[in-house]
This record gives structure tokens, sequence and C-alpha cells, in this order.
């Protein structure tokens, strides 16, 4: 967990407002060689008529990928799953502020344990068996 000092910087800046939240998704998006793949392969799902009602994020981290899928998914219910509860605060505080928490949530996960009785179209899991 080497990464967390970097994260809770990151975090601390670009969690200020609302409009720096997007601002840093949208850096993630144009840095991360491994953004372009997801969002290429959700478009190639969406083109062959992809339509879901419930996506999960394994691992959803700063929410960057959830607000992706809020984006390009509007109908869809998104719950997030995370290790750490601090991100999962975060998370449900941003999505809240930005009028989605009726459609996203964060919770805690352990997805070495991860059992749910309920299905979800996609599940996506980026960078997280690192």
């Amino acid at each position: 967990m080497q990464y967390d000092p970097i994260k809770r910087s990151l975090g601390s800046v670009f969690n200020r407002t609302p409009a720096l939240r997007k601002l840093f998704y949208r850096l993630l998006d144009l840095l991360l060689l491994r953004s372009w793949h997801v969002r290429r392969e959700l478009r190639a799902l969406r083109n062959q008529g992809m339509d879901p009602s419930r996506l999960g994020d394994a691992g959803s981290g700063f929410g960057q990928y959830v607000y992706y899928l809020s984006r390009k998914f509007p109908a869809a219910k998104i719950t997030g799953l995370d290790i750490k509860q601090e991100q999962v605060d975060d998370c449900n505080q941003f999505f809240s502020a930005i009028g989605k928490k009726d459609s996203i949530r964060f919770e805690y996960a352990d997805l070495t344990a991860f059992k749910r009785e309920e299905s979800f179209d996609l599940m996506l899991c980026v960078d997280v068996l690192e």
C-alpha cells in the first residue's frame, strides 16, 4: 500500500470541489493508457447493443470508472466496491454532491471474499491485482 500517501495528497487537492474532481478524472483518462483500453471496450459493448441495468466496479478507488460508466449508461444502477473505507466514504460524498446518490453507491468489500446474491450485467475490475 505504498501509494496511499500519494492518493491522499491527490485527494486533498482534487476533492475541494466537484469541478476539480471531474478535472482529475479527465486528467487520469488522458494520462493512463489503461483508461483508453477500458473506454474502447465499453464503447464496443455499447455498439453491440449492451444496455445494462446493473453495473459494478470492483476496486473502484477514486471512482473515475464509475463516473465514466454513469455518463455512458445513465439509466444503470452502479455499485463501486473498494477495500478502503476512506475511498468508499469519499466517493459516496462526491457522487451525492453531484446529484447521483440514487443511481450510484459505493460499498466496502474485500474482493478476496466477495459474495453477493444480486447479479451485475457487467463488472469492471481495473488495476486491482497489482
